[in-house]
């Protein structure tokens, strides 16, 4: 009121013009929200005078549907009989069983992964003192002591594709590992191989699981 006060009259009545204008801009813009009738703000304010239903046509595109897995053939089924004595729409007698075979595919309600235990024969030079390890095409160079207990090659690979195929934190990827393969990892203390290999097998962690013993 004190701005209002000091303004000579000229000056108010260009603000009277001014509000003025305003409110009739409000009011044509209540009005063709109205016209619109909720439509989104991004609409042309024009309906179409027969719309089409969205979707694909009846009849129309590529139409694909599952088809029975490959195991399928090779897993014993379950029989399921038909429990009604009659029909349940009218009270008929049925007529001869026949058989369809549907499949349901679903992952291992708890996988278990798989641990191969190699017993690396070590002898020692009796002359120089050096240590022979023995060698194994799955036994990485190196592996040894606090790095001894790692990761195969398709773990790696799965948190691999994780992070980089789908775009998964580094963060989270152990966790999804665990849950797809119940495998517990953590990232390797070495900065070097964590920088390099995303996610280091060096401290690894197994469920209760069964060995596979493997001797050279």
């Amino acid at each position: 009121m004190e701005h209002l006060d000091s303004l000579s009259r000229e000056e108010l009545i260009q603000v009277i013009v001014d509000q003025h204008r305003m409110i009739e801009q409000l009011r044509a813009e209540i009005e063709q929200l109205k016209r619109r009738g909720g439509a989104a703000p991004f609409s042309k304010g024009t309906r179409k005078p027969e719309p089409r239903p969205p979707g694909r046509k009846p009849g129309q595109g590529f139409f694909r549907f599952r088809t029975a897995p490959e195991q399928a053939a090779e897993t014993e089924g379950v029989e399921v009989p038909v429990a009604a004595r009659c029909c349940p729409g009218c009270g008929g007698a049925l007529g001869k069983a026949r058989r369809e075979i549907v499949t349901t595919t679903d992952i291992p309600a708890k996988p278990q992964p798989e641990v191969r235990r190699y017993a690396v024969e070590t002898r020692e030079c009796g002359k120089c003192g050096k240590k022979v390890r023995g060698q194994h095409p799955e036994i990485a160079v190196g592996q040894q002591g606090a790095t001894a207990h790692r990761v195969g090659p398709r773990i790696r690979a799965l948190a691999h594709i994780l992070h980089y195929v789908h775009g998964v934190p580094v963060r989270k990827t152990p966790a999804i590992v665990e849950d797809l393969t119940g495998v517990r990892l953590t990232q390797g203390a070495d900065p070097e191989r964590r920088r390099m290999q995303t996610l280091s097998p060096d401290k690894v962690t197994y469920a209760s699981t069964p060995v596979v013993s493997r001797t050279r």
